[in-house]
């Protein structure tokens, strides 16, 4: 499952959300399979 939620982990693991402000939500699973596909074709 992915969410848009970002979360800070600091070191007493307080878990804290990280406020999105104007920034465009983003789904890190497909955005990672962007990414990725984007290296295998390097012409494009």
């Amino acid at each position: 499952s992915d969410t848009v939620k970002a979360r800070y982990v600091d070191k007493e693991l307080s878990n804290q959300y990280v406020p999105r402000g104007n920034r465009r939500k983003v789904r890190a699973q497909v955005a990672i399979y962007e990414y990725l596909k984007a290296l295998e074709q390097p012409g494009q």
